[in-house]
């Protein structure tokens, strides 16, 4: 595997990330309420517990897209113009 392909990889990972952050925000926004009282009721949780869920969730994504696809980009980036 070249450094090139590795490049191309995680570039597209954080793409499809940062496109699937942008719209859980989005359509949280749009359909929010909808959606909430639909997972209230199935689950049986209070609304306080349920924006704290979604907060869990959001940061959670967004480390994780940091720590797997956006640090090796950039670490891979920093070692291709060095070599």
């Amino acid at each position: 595997m070249d450094i090139g392909f590795l490049i191309t990889f995680f570039s597209y990972l954080t793409l499809v990330n940062i496109v699937i952050i942008v719209l859980t925000v989005i359509l949280g926004k749009l359909v929010g309420h909808g959606v909430s009282s639909l997972h209230k009721s199935l689950y049986g949780v209070s609304d306080k517990e349920l924006k704290s869920a979604y907060l869990d969730y959001h940061v959670r994504y967004k480390l994780f897209t940091v720590f797997f696809s956006i640090a090796p980009l950039i670490t891979l980036l920093i070692i291709k113009s060095h070599s």
